[in-house]
Order: structure tokens, then C-alpha cells, then sequence
């Protein structure tokens, strides 16, 4: 009895699995390489003044698989599925981190377009505000998601980090949709030029597990 409770350890510590998938990733400039990235990496964007990271989170998941020992395969599922909620609408996260002087961020003026069709934020949502390496700021967040109609958040310490959730009444755009994304007028910086547009592009993404 033992052995085989030995053996079905062995095997459940062996189980492995693999997803591979699609998904937006944002850039600014030339359209960067559709290489294979982890999902879940964080990608950063330089821009005048600040660094931005914008993810809209619209995984698609293209096949999976799973194996016993890391070798013998037990399971293989070819079928296209989002991972995410189709009903949610947009959601995209967006994380700012000023470089310089009382920076600004005024959702009401975010625009994402996603196949000619534009779309203004209709909530946002401060998450968290952070230093780099220490705890979030007390009271940083907001309770619940907010109209964006006349909010001004100040940014006013260089090297902060700001989160904030922006929700747009539009179905969450597909990573192969054309979708553009303008923070000119939205995040401002005294000193730097308007914020350059953002695109994305669809790249592929895996993902191992055990």
C-alpha cells in the first residue's frame, strides 16, 4: 500500500502542463518584435517625463498540454478560448511613475480607440500608490470605482508609483484588433512634451506550470 502511495506521489509531483496563447502588448515608437514572452511580464514604456505600463489584459489562449513526468502526454486541448470575461467590457490597467516635477493625470481625457472607433473611460479607480520598495501609501486608493468627469490626481513625487483601473463601454478588443491608446492630454508633465501615442500589438505568451 505504501508503494503505491509512494508511486502516486512520484507521479502527481511529475504532472507539468504548458499554455501558449496571444495577447496586446503595448509600445510606443517602432512595433516591437513578436517574440515569445512569459506570461505575465511586465513590460514598461519610456516616455517624456514618466514610465508607463499599460496592460489591457486580454489573453487569448491558444492550446495546452499536459504531461506525466515531465514526458508522457496526457492531455492536449487545441482550442482557441479568451482568458478573460467576455461580458466585463475594457478594462485596462495603467501604472505611472513620474520622472519629474507636480505631474497630473486626468482620466476624463484618456481616449482608446480600438478599430477606428474611440472610447472614453467611463469609471476609474485609483488601486495604489507606492515608493519603490516600501509599503503602499495609507489611504492612496479609492473605495470604488469613480466617474472620471472633472478628477485631477496629482502626482507630485518623482519616482512614485500611481495604479489606477480605467473601464470603457467597449467589448474587451481581441489581441489582433487594431487598438490605439492617447494619454496626451490625459497624463501631463511640467517641462515634457505631450505623451506620444500608445499601440499594441499581438504577441505571443507562454505559460509552464506543475
Amino acid at each position: 500500500m505504501k508503494s503505491w502511495l509512494l508511486f502516486a506521489c512520484v507521479l502527481l509531483s511529475g504532472c507539468a502542463g504548458y499554455r501558449y496563447g496571444e495577447v496586446s502588448r503595448a509600445y510606443v515608437g517602432e512595433p516591437p518584435a513578436a517574440t515569445t514572452i512569459v506570461r505575465g511580464t511586465q513590460n514598461w514604456l519610456e516616455v517624456p517625463g514618466a514610465r508607463l505600463r499599460v496592460e489591457l489584459g486580454n489573453e487569448t489562449q491558444h492550446s495546452e498540454h499536459q504531461v506525466i513526468l515531465f514526458i508522457v502526454p496526457v492531455m492536449y486541448d487545441p482550442i482557441d478560448k479568451p482568458l478573460y470575461r467576455a461580458g466585463q467590457g475594457t478594462q485596462l490597467l495603467l501604472e505611472i511613475s513620474p520622472q519629474a516635477g507636480e505631474a497630473s493625470f486626468h482620466p476624463e481625457q484618456a481616449l482608446l480607440t480600438i478599430d477606428g472607433r474611440d472610447y472614453r473611460p467611463t469609471a476609474v479607480q485609483q488601486i495604489v500608490a507606492f515608493d519603490p520598495g516600501r509599503y503602499p501609501l495609507a489611504g492612496a486608493r479609492d473605495a470604488e470605482e469613480r466617474s472620471p468627469a472633472g478628477l485631477d490626481y496629482p502626482m507630485g513625487s518623482p519616482g512614485r508609483h500611481y495604479q489606477f483601473w480605467l473601464r470603457f463601454d467597449a467589448p474587451m478588443p481581441a489581441p489582433t484588433q487594431a487598438i490605439r491608446l492617447d494619454l496626451s492630454r490625459a497624463v501631463r508633465v511640467p517641462g515634457q512634451p505631450p505623451l506620444p501615442p500608445i499601440r499594441f500589438r499581438a504577441v505571443p505568451w507562454k505559460q509552464g506550470y506543475t
